[in-house]
């Protein structure tokens, strides 16, 4: 009877392309994302929800001769933030 034996050097090497394709998944193709892009990522919000988030502060962006840009990370660090149950919302409940 075979047993599984996972200090394999082929589980190894599987291991090692899983975690490289994981850590390809995270980065994004772009480092900056146009406010279309930013909308459909945020659920299809509206071009006013979008520039409301901008203009209050809640999602930095950059203004390149009339282009809007946000950097991928911002939107990360805002969904994060808001999340629902999250570590950002628990703190304020406990106020």
């Amino acid at each position: 009877m075979e047993t599984n034996n996972f200090k394999n050097p082929e589980w190894d090497k599987l291991a090692t392309l899983v975690a490289e394709r994981l850590k390809e998944l995270e980065k994004p193709e772009k480092r900056f994302l146009k406010s279309a892009e930013v909308r459909q990522i945020l659920g299809g919000i509206s071009a006013a929800k979008l520039q409301s988030l901008r203009i209050g502060g809640h999602l930095p962006a950059i203004n390149a001769d009339g282009l809007w840009l946000y950097e991928y990370g911002d939107i990360l660090n805002f969904t994060t933030k808001n999340k629902i149950g999250g570590e950002e919302a628990i703190m304020y409940e406990r106020v």
